[in-house]
């Protein structure tokens, strides 16, 4: 298990998928980098960017990065990035955060888990 403060006040603990031995460490690697990496960066850069960076996001409030234009649905959402809030997210942008800009869904459940593995995993590493 990996846990992580979110802005000193809190604790979350990511679910063992952040490890998961069973999910070999980049499987999730080009799958963000194909299908996000358009639109966001790995590397916390916002510059020329579509999408807010994906590093660290897991543990973040949503809309948190300063100088990055959120929509109105994303700084009206108030939560944390936890993994499930991810995977809803993901799995149906418009239905979690109704006005998101996001209108990329991904649906297949082994790569959802990838995928947030591998954005654990990119915390403090990229």
């Amino acid at each position: 298990m990996i846990a992580i403060a979110v802005f000193g006040f809190a604790q979350i603990t990511l679910p063992a998928l952040a490890q998961n031995s069973t999910i070999p460490e980049d499987m999730g690697a080009p799958i963000v980098q194909g299908m996000c990496g358009g639109c966001h960066s790995l590397s916390g850069e916002i510059a020329g960017m579509e999408g807010p960076p994906l590093k660290g996001i897991v543990g973040r409030r949503s809309a948190a990065i300063e100088g990055f234009d959120y929509s109105d649905a994303l700084r009206k959402l108030g939560i944390v990035w936890t993994p499930d809030n991810l995977k809803a997210f993901l799995t149906n942008p418009t239905k979690f955060a109704p006005g998101t800009k996001k209108i990329i869904a991904l649906k297949n459940e082994d790569r959802l888990d990838e995928v947030i593995a591998y954005l654990a995993r990119i915390q403090s590493t990229h």
